[in-house]
């Protein structure tokens, strides 16, 4: 019963209100009966002198009817040593003794005895009252946190519904989309905590979506890349069988092969980089080395690419130390220059700079002047499988997971990869790096 999150806070916030009014009604009860009893000792002192006033000119029956008259008060008298009906005899003895007696407590038994001597006898004299204010005012405590009690239950009731129903409503959601309903979302416009974990809910439900999504594409583009190498390398494994094939064409179909071999290969270790990248199972192997000099180099073993194209290489790059893992930083610059060189017009330019933004930071920008990325399509670019090539040249090859490890290689050292670009007028790779060791 108590398992539920509506009973359990309907019963905490009823028992906080019951417990609130008792410890409410009990103080100021003490301290309206400490002021009744003030009051009452005022007025019998009153009664009392007047009762001594009047007893040097009237009877007692006439002094009773005055006192019943004027104050309100019942007053009887009890000779010494008899006994009373309405008084238990130690009371009695007490106030034969000359000690006055109090008995306020809130009730029809409420009096008070006082010593006195009336036409020359001693005796007990009882005071009581017709109305009784304290009992009264008990009576109205009592009914007035009884109601209250109830309206507030009523309302907290209705309060806890409020707030365990987005709560339920979550849960459902979350029950679906653990079957894979992913439109299973609960809309609220609350403001407050409840409706900053639904939007967080919300923005779950999409990550996990397109994470389904993205996997799916993933296994799709897998067995589509490796389909492709694998059927061709089959078609021409059946050709080669034929006898009447000439030396010429055997070398071809074996050079295809190969080709389509070598695919496979780098197809398979780009997909286990890549997942050793996205899953933290790589180790960073720290060194420090010249960030400048390690581009350099690239685009020394690059100078095959660049010298067919007839392209010019612009360079501006500051002296730059840097503490990074040296082999997956040398992977960024052959992939940016690698893709700048292949989409570069023949007899273009690429404009490589390195810029010192201060002791710990520097930027990198590989620049080409070919057709460019649609505004549209920047940011599908680091998705596995995406090729920005494609529909616009179909002789640039490629898996379509460099730029995807490259992010991921730029993550890992915690800095950053941005891209600008405008159709038709060339792309601009910037990685911004940190560094807590610099060398000038």
């Amino acid at each position: 019963m108590f398992k539920s999150l509506y009973v359990r806070l309907a019963v905490t916030f009823v028992g906080i209100v019951v417990l609130s009014f008792l410890i409410a009604l009990s103080v100021t009860s003490h301290f309206y009966k400490n002021r009744f009893e003030e009051v009452i000792k005022d007025e019998i002192s009153d009664v009392t002198q007047s009762i001594e006033a009047q007893l040097q000119y009237a009877t007692f029956n006439e002094i009773k009817e005055n006192i019943q008259l004027i104050y309100r008060y019942q007053i009887d008298f009890i000779q010494y040593g008899k006994s009373s009906n309405k008084i238990p005899k130690d009371e009695l003895e007490k106030i034969y003794s000359g000690k006055e007696i109090y008995n306020l407590t809130p009730g029809p038994d409420m009096y008070i005895g006082l010593p006195i001597t009336i036409e020359g006898e001693k005796g007990a004299l009882i005071i009581k009252k017709k109305e009784f204010e304290m009992s009264m005012l008990f009576e109205s405590l009592s009914t007035i946190t009884w109601i209250a009690i109830l309206i507030g239950t009523i309302i907290i009731l209705i309060i806890t519904k409020s707030i365990v129903y987005p709560v339920k409503k979550l849960t459902e959601a979350t029950k679906q989309l653990a079957q894979g309903n992913f439109d299973a979302t609960y809309q609220t416009k609350r403001k407050d905590e409840i409706g900053q974990l639904t939007e967080s809910f919300i923005e779950m439900a999409e990550e996990l979506s397109l994470l389904v999504k993205m996997r799916e594409d993933f296994v799709s583009n897998v067995s589509h890349e490796f389909q492709t190498p694998i059927t061709s390398i089959l078609g021409f494994t059946k050709a080669l069988q034929h006898k009447q094939l000439t030396e010429e064409q055997r070398k071809r179909y074996l050079s295809i092969i190969r080709s389509e071999s070598e695919r496979l290969s780098y197809l398979s270790k780009d997909i286990l980089r890549l997942s050793h990248l996205q899953h933290g199972q790589y180790q960073l192997v720290l060194s420090t080395f010249s960030i400048d000099e390690q581009i350099r180099k690239v685009l020394i073993t690059q100078e095959p690419q660049w010298s067919t194209k007839n392209l010019n290489i612009s360079l501006d790059m500051e002296h730059f130390f840097i503490e990074a893992d040296k082999n997956l930083l040398q992977q960024v610059w052959v992939n940016l220059i690698s893709n700048a060189i292949k989409f570069s017009p023949e007899n273009g330019e690429i404009y490589v700079r390195v810029k010192k933004v201060n002791r710990d930071k520097v930027e990198v920008f590989i620049q080409d002047l070919g057709p460019g990325i649609p505004e549209d399509e920047q940011k599908l670019i680091f998705t596995p499988f995406y090729k920005i090539d494609q529909g616009r040249d179909a002789a640039v090859k490629g898996n379509g997971l460099g730029l995807t490890i490259v992010q991921q290689i730029v993550a890992l050292h915690h800095g950053t990869i941005q891209i600008v670009s405008e159709y038709g007028n060339g792309t601009t790779f910037i990685v911004t790096l940190l560094n807590k060791l610099s060398i000038d």
